[in-house]
């Protein structure tokens, strides 16, 4: 009777000791990347020189005292069809890098981690994650560009054939806040046409603040100055520093591209908003 009363105690303190291990097996963070170039994890060269998104980087921490392992579930909409990519073993990182295929700018994607045991059994898992990759300097320049061709739409004055007509001020207000201010002025023999975007966003990806500033003669030739500040899906900066005009448009030169947590690189004057090079 005694074996059998301690067989039943070892029996039940065993299984509330497993009760309470599992009670114990918790996420205390996870992430994942958004237009963010990751360390640590692993390095990645891409396969095209220009036009190309970064991988997502998936990170996560937490109290693990059971065996067991980590499933990564991804999906391109937030509330379902999550489906199983990666297994990730408790032992390794708890890291994982996720090359999205066919990943586009302005598109986001969803994560959960889910920690299971040996049997297959989940036993804690994380809210949905959200995260997007960091696009190349080339690849943001014309997600930008095309979000800063928009904005110019609509404006009335600047789009006038005669170099003249594009005279006097005007200014419109985002689709979803701030505004851009349009403004002739005339030094010398030049025109100057700064274009001062304030907190102005048409959409949630892109929160534009600066200036961008055309200089030209009555030919149209001239250059721009000034750089555009960015927030919101992408932070950086854009720099028009080096642009030439010839014939009221963009004729030459390079824009200075700095993505957040990337170096400034040159990106041909050419790049029009499709990515293509004229």
């Amino acid at each position: 009777m005694k074996k059998q009363i301690a067989l039943v105690l070892t029996l039940a303190s065993l299984f509330i000791s497993q009760v309470f291990a599992a009670a114990n097996d918790t996420f205390t963070s996870a992430r994942a990347s958004q237009a963010e170039y990751f360390t640590g994890c692993r390095e990645y060269e891409p396969e095209e020189e220009k036009l190309f998104t970064y991988p997502i980087l998936l990170e996560w921490d937490g109290n693990f005292v059971q065996e067991g392992s980590f499933n990564i579930l991804f999906s391109k909409e937030k509330d379902s069809s999550f489906t199983q990519i990666a297994t990730v073993s408790k032992t390794e990182p708890q890291c994982y890098v996720h090359e999205v295929k066919d990943a586009k700018p302005l598109e986001k994607y969803y994560y959960r981690i889910s920690f299971v045991s040996p049997a297959g059994k989940t036993i804690t898992e994380t809210a949905v994650l959200e995260g997007w990759p960091a696009l190349s300097p080339t690849l943001y320049f014309i997600a930008f560009n095309k979000a800063i061709i928009y904005s110019h739409s609509k404006l009335t004055l600047m789009h006038k054939p005669n170099i003249f007509d594009k005279m006097g001020k005007e200014k419109i207000k985002g689709d979803l806040s701030g505004t851009l201010s349009y403004e002739t002025k005339v030094q010398g023999f030049s025109g100057v046409v700064p274009m001062k975007y304030t907190n102005y966003s048409d959409s949630e990806d892109w929160i534009f603040n600066g200036t961008m500033t055309t200089k030209a003669n009555i030919y149209g030739n001239g250059k721009m100055i000034n750089t555009i500040l960015v927030k919101g899906m992408y932070p950086g900066k854009v720099s028009y520093e080096n642009v030439e005009i010839k014939k009221q448009k963009a004729g030459g030169g390079y824009y200075l591209v700095e993505p957040a947590g990337f170096e400034a690189t040159a990106i041909d004057y050419t790049y029009n908003f499709y990515g293509e090079s004229k």
